[in-house]
């Protein structure tokens, strides 16, 4: 009797199982193909791709006439929606054509009726604008048809003209209303002045204001009533600048002079100074106006404030 055979050994476990897997598997791989090489119509071990059925001549023309009925019921749906959508747009249109016609008739009826309503007849200027067409013109090869308000020098430079004839109708018509400075040698000069300043004032309306690059709106604004000449009054009632009153309306032209000035200055604080410099000497002479004192400091303060103010002040009026 032979001896028994001496078992392999085994070294580790986990390296023994995989290579037995691995055989295992080689093997079996290896019947299939041998399978497949005796059976070419056996299956491979891989997925195989559907497969498409093959239709006969005649269920394949009918199934292509199908999807062609198909197709053309689809576009034929399309069209008929298109056809809609512009029939209901058209619609929309027509009626948005007679609403505006609606409103242009009931405009011109009432154009009409305040035509009617007017006692003073409507007068045309178009023979001045042929008699000042040269002229703008002429001032538009020098100006420009537009004017930038923020950056343009030229027009801050004739905003410090229209101040300056601003600040002249605000601070002597008032004062020349209060005290006796008109007489027989004086008036000559004051109507010269007042003429000049309301030159300033038409220059600006006719010449600058239109040539802005903004409108109010959609409309342009301009001061017009603020050059109606009540100064021709005089003439009736006497010489007074109680009729110059309306030229302080163009107020605004001083304080857009104040921003725009400011705008292009390198040191605007020197501008602003003279507002800081208005309210201390409102405060040193005690004009009034001013934020009551509360604490011991402050009423000390403004104590001495107002002894400085008082004695610069009986100063001046002595001297």
């Amino acid at each position: 009797e032979e001896p028994p055979s001496t078992p392999p050994v085994v070294y580790s476990r986990y390296a023994d199982n995989v290579l037995r897997s691995v055989i295992k598997q080689l093997r079996e791989r290896t019947e299939i193909l041998k399978e497949k090489a005796i059976d070419p119509y056996a299956t491979s071990p891989e997925i195989s791709p559907p497969v498409t059925p093959v239709l006969r001549k005649e269920d394949y023309v009918r199934q292509k006439e199908k999807e062609r009925i198909a197709k053309e019921e689809e576009d034929r749906k399309k069209a008929e929606e298109a056809a809609k959508k512009a029939e209901e747009k058209k619609k929309k249109d027509e009626e948005k054509r007679l609403e505006a016609e609606k409103k242009a008739e009931e405009e011109r009826l009432a154009e009409e009726a305040r035509r009617k309503a007017k006692v003073l007849p409507d007068i045309s200027c178009s023979c001045f604008d042929v008699l000042f067409h040269p002229v703008e013109q002429k001032l538009d090869t020098v100006l420009g048809r537009t004017i930038d308000p923020f950056t343009d020098r030229r027009y801050i430079a004739w905003l410090t003209v229209v101040a300056v004839a601003y600040n002249y109708n605000v601070w002597l018509c008032p004062a020349r209303l209060a005290f006796p400075y008109h007489s027989e040698t004086a008036n000559p000069f004051w109507i010269f002045f007042d003429i000049l300043s309301d030159v300033v004032n038409i220059i600006d309306i006719v010449v600058w204001q239109p040539r802005l690059q903004f409108v109010k709106a959609g409309d342009i604004i301009t001061d017009m009533f603020s050059i109606v000449p009540f100064d021709l009054l005089s003439l009736q009632f006497g010489f007074s600048t109680i009729y110059r009153f309306n030229r302080f309306i163009r107020i605004e032209s001083f304080f857009e002079f104040s921003d725009r000035l400011e705008s292009i200055m390198a040191k605007a604080y020197i501008w602003r100074y003279l507002r800081c410099y208005y309210f201390a000497v409102r405060s040193l002479i005690n004009i009034g106006g001013l934020p009551e004192p509360v604490t011991l400091f402050e009423i000390t303060f403004q104590m001495t404030n107002f002894f400085i103010g008082v004695f610069v002040f009986s100063s001046l009026i002595g001297q």
